[in-house]
């Protein structure tokens, strides 16, 4: 890893060269100290009835919840001329407090067109719906963070985003198949879709969202074993004096005939280098409905670094059945952006 942290460097510095090409290293260092407790979760077992995740536990140290996930990026452009620019960007997650990279696919991972008309991108990038989510969110989309109801968050496919005199237009199409020619194989498709519409204008902003994600498996006459519609409205108001946040999002499952909604407002109130920050969010379900809610204050000690401190309850359902189950989590961090 250290390697490739070498050359994403030495690229960043040839790029810097070129007088019609850019390259850029970016990141973000987020480390915190806190707890996370989760009351009233069901034990996860297997086929066996042997438990493999206890579903109440307690967990304290380092990032056990953070304000942002700590990043390494690389992106640049290089002009072509008439407008039109080609753009890239590559991005990954990692653990602050011990380095290791996350598994698994980048946060981004995009290479396209931009101008005049917007950009198209190919590759995985954020779906409309999640994006709507961190802008309407008072905490944007946090460890912390009332806004459970999320979408698929990311795909891999053609993505669009343009912005028209305030109007801003962005779409997402992901496929991909997997097919297996042997006896018995089980085929598999997934596809997922995202459009989002929003309208900005001096202190106001108001969007909405939706997807659909669907996953289908064959020969076994094309069951779906997956197909979520989620779908989101939300909206921001700058009274300088603070800034009001305002969402309202539901999740459609279809498979399980069930549709989850909720609703969340937030405030942020600057105070000089210090600002405080509310959110409250009610969850409603078939069976179930809940309050969360989330407080805190960041000190910033320079543009790019800042201290927080956090507490909220989260994921918080009160079931019709009589039996509870939430999140609480608190936390101390400092957080570097490079």
């Amino acid at each position: 890893m250290k390697k490739s942290l070498i050359a994403l460097a030495a690229l960043a510095a040839v790029g810097a060269a070129s007088a019609q090409s850019s390259v850029t290293l970016y990141g973000i260092a987020d480390i915190s100290a806190g707890v996370v407790e989760r009351e009233g979760y069901a034990d996860v077992k297997d086929s066996a009835g042997n438990i493999t995740s206890y579903g109440n536990q307690r967990s304290t140290g380092f990032n056990k919840a953070n304000l942002q996930q700590s990043r390494v990026g690389i992106k640049g452009s290089e002009d072509l001329g008439n407008g039109l620019k080609a753009v890239f960007n590559y991005e990954h997650g990692f653990n602050s407090a011990n380095g290791a990279f996350a598994g698994g696919e980048a946060r981004r991972a995009v290479v396209g067109l931009q101008g005049g008309f917007g950009s198209v991108l190919l590759g995985r990038d954020k779906l409309p719906l999640y994006r709507l989510a961190e802008d309407t969110s008072a905490d944007s989309i946090s460890d912390f963070s009332t806004t459970n109801l999320q979408g698929a968050k990311r795909t891999n496919g053609v993505h669009y985003a343009g912005n028209f005199g305030g109007v801003g237009i962005s779409a997402a199409a992901g496929y991909d198949r997997e097919d297996y020619p042997t006896a018995g194989g089980h085929d598999q498709q997934k596809t997922t879709y995202g459009l989002g519409l929003s309208y900005a204008t001096g202190p106001f902003m108001v969007g909405i969202a939706g997807e659909q994600d669907q996953v289908e498996k064959t020969p076994a006459n094309g069951v779906k074993t997956k197909d979520v519609t989620s779908y989101g409205i939300g909206g921001t108001y700058d009274f300088t004096a603070a800034k009001v946040f305002a969402n309202y999002m539901v999740s459609d499952n279809d498979l399980k005939n069930s549709k989850d909604k909720e609703a969340n407002l937030g405030v942020k109130v600057p105070f000089g280098a210090a600002s405080l920050v509310a959110e409250v969010g009610y969850n409603d379900g078939d069976n179930y409905d809940g309050i969360d809610y989330n407080v805190g204050a960041n000190y910033a000690f320079s543009k790019r670094t800042d201290a927080y401190v956090r507490a909220a309850r989260v994921n918080s359902f009160d079931y019709d059945a009589g039996n509870d189950a939430e999140t609480t989590k608190y936390a101390v961090g400092l957080r570097h952006k490079f």
